[in-house]
């Protein structure tokens, strides 16, 4: 029966610190996309535009899809 190797390599730290740096940088051009998406659909809605929160909900919608 072969023996199988329980020692665990070291992560590449470096590595790793670069794509949790990536995901947190994405995280944060989500975030302050929702922002402003949410910021849109108040002003339309303190503005009692119909056309313009049409507008807003449609974005607000693909910010949700893309998060």
């Amino acid at each position: 029966m072969a023996q199988q190797s329980t020692e665990l390599t070291e992560p590449n730290v470096g590595a790793l610190s670069l794509a949790c740096l990536a995901h947190m940088q994405q995280e944060e051009a989500m975030l302050a996309e929702t922002l402003d998406s949410l910021r849109q659909v108040r002003t339309a809605l303190r503005d009692g535009g119909l056309d313009s929160l049409k507008v807003a909900l449609d974005r607000q919608a693909r910010v949700a899809r893309a998060s």
